[in-house]
């Protein structure tokens, strides 16, 4: 009945999406993706983010990224960039997730979440000190207690390192 109505007139967007969810119900993943990403062609700041979130789960990040790339920039919004940020991340597309990470920030600097990610991309990259200082901004945040330890974990490490370093570089003038 719903891929009738859907034939018949494709923008029944609310008929789009209870379609996915009882094929992805049943098992039938891929249909749903199909379905949505049908759905993102009509209307990409809409079905996007789901879609892209179920291509993930199905072990496709580039496929994910290329589909959030269809939303225009002027429709994503602090969200959207977090989820692009953190499916780069997946896919080791660290300095993808740091542009976004900040274009998250930069509409929502409270998040505490897009702080840790760009500290994790950041540290991926070889850039401590500024992932050290996104690690710090995150734990300002409202973060569970294991994030909150994952965070302090890194922190330590990040902080033990920039002080060994402090002493090998000391050492090191001083001869």
């Amino acid at each position: 009945m719903l891929r009738s109505a859907l034939s018949k007139q494709p923008t029944l967007h609310e008929a789009r999406f209870t379609l996915a969810a009882v094929l992805a119900d049943r098992g039938q993943r891929r249909l749903a993706l199909v379905t949505l990403l049908d759905g993102v062609g009509l209307d990409a700041p809409r079905f996007a983010a789901t879609a892209a979130q179920l291509q993930v789960e199905l072990d496709d990040a580039p496929g994910a990224l290329m589909t959030l790339d269809r939303v225009p920039a002027a429709a994503r919004g602090a969200a959207d960039h977090w989820l692009a940020a953190a499916i780069a991340q997946r896919a080791g597309r660290h300095e993808q997730a740091v542009d976004e990470y900040s274009q998250s920030l930069r509409a929502d600097p409270s998040r505490a979440l897009s702080w840790a990610g760009l500290g994790v991309s950041l540290q991926a990259l070889g850039r401590d000190q500024p992932a050290l200082d996104a690690f710090r901004r995150a734990m300002q945040g409202d973060l569970s207690p294991e994030m909150r330890r994952f965070m302090g974990q890194r922190i330590a490490a990040l902080e033990s390192g920039a002080s060994a370093a402090s002493r090998s570089g000391s050492t090191t003038s001083s001869r």
